[in-house]
């Protein structure tokens, strides 16, 4: 399924972005209709001043909503995959409060996630698998003491393995964060040479507000939203970061640039593995293991390298089989056994 939703002005987001890399990323840019270019220089944000409309906004119900399309950093950070020995997770900022970070964040675990805090200074988190370079609407809603996290309209679902429990509960009231700014694409609570300093990727749309909103209205953000309690309202239509809300929460802009495309938001497979349900004959598992407490790829690197290859090119439909199978490889026949009459059991060595 693939929701069709006109055509946008957007913003992208180049995280870090030095001269060497200026050639790729001019070849990139002509793929697209331009409306208007800002000088491109090592980093892209969009700082929101805080406001008195958006001062308390974080510490009661309310509910933030991005259009974005986010990119991996693979040449800072490699995408992780269930069992591979680095667990280095890093949280790209998307929309950011900072201090005790609040909001927004795409990771290399292919997740977008959300963060809060409450006065206790327990952390509330919560993420959403889903592959990069699509696009894809993102909705936080907190009402009273419940976080509701949905993406394209659908809230997250602990069951299979794709996301975590929605609603979360928490106790007490939620953080303040005094008169501390807001930020599109960056965070000031890491150095300017941190790994998870930029967002790299693309914003469409972005609103935040001062209300819980309901499930309806969640679903229905792509054709009619709400007005109802819109506090902040930026889609970028003048190629600035203005306030279509009224409420005069300007952005200020630092090194983006500003694009025009037709958007679409497609139905993909989530970049996941579930427990299948199939049973095998008795055999020594060959797959992840516990190994002291931490999951590992029994054979080593030649089941992490399957694995690369089923989550980064046959789950992505990039696989081609026929010139990289089993016809491919030297094996030899051992035997066949008959198991039911529709069904034979064929036993080959590699």
């Amino acid at each position: 399924m693939i929701i069709g939703i006109g055509e946008w002005k957007m913003m992208t987001f180049f995280g870090d972005v030095f001269l060497k890399d200026m050639q790729t990323l001019l070849i990139w840019i002509l793929m697209v209709k331009i409306c208007r270019t800002y000088h491109l220089m090592e980093s892209s944000s969009v700082e929101i001043p805080c406001t008195r409309s958006l001062r308390n906004i974080t510490t009661r119900s309310h509910s933030i909503s991005v259009l974005v399309r986010a990119h991996q950093q693979e040449e800072k950070v490699p995408i992780w995959l269930v069992g591979d020995m680095d667990r280095r997770f890093c949280e790209y900022p998307i929309l950011r409060r900072p201090g005790y970070d609040y909001g927004l964040s795409y990771n290399n675990s292919r997740a977008y996630t959300a963060q809060l805090w409450n006065y206790k200074q327990e952390h509330l988190y919560q993420w959403i698998k889903r592959y990069e370079n699509r696009w894809t609407w993102m909705t936080l809603v907190v009402d009273e003491n419940n976080i509701h996290f949905y993406m394209n309209g659908r809230e997250s679902d602990s069951r299979w393995g794709t996301g975590t429990h929605s609603p979360q509960t928490f106790e007490g009231r939620l953080k303040s964060y005094g008169m501390n700014s807001w930020y599109l694409g960056t965070t000031t609570s890491v150095s300017t040479n941190d790994v998870a300093k930029w967002f790299k990727g693309d914003i469409a749309d972005v609103k935040i507000w001062n209300r819980a909103l309901l499930k309806d209205e969640v679903i229905e953000l792509s054709n009619n939203p709400s007005v109802d309690g819109l506090v902040l309202h930026y889609n970028f239509v003048d190629g600035t970061a203005s306030d279509m809300s009224g409420n005069e929460n300007h952005g200020i802009v630092s090194n983006c640039e500003f694009n025009k495309s037709d958007i679409t938001i497609p139905h993909t497979v989530i970049p996941h593995r579930k427990p299948g349900r199939l049973k095998c004959l008795p055999h020594k598992d060959e797959g992840l293991v516990k190994v002291g407490g931490v999951d590992k790829w029994a054979k080593g690197e030649t089941t992490a390298r399957n694995e690369r290859r089923y989550v980064l090119q046959m789950q992505q439909g990039t696989w081609d089989y026929k010139s990289d199978g089993i016809k491919q490889l030297k094996y030899e026949l051992v035997g066949v056994e008959e198991i039911t009459p529709k069904a034979k059991f064929i036993n080959i060595k590699f």
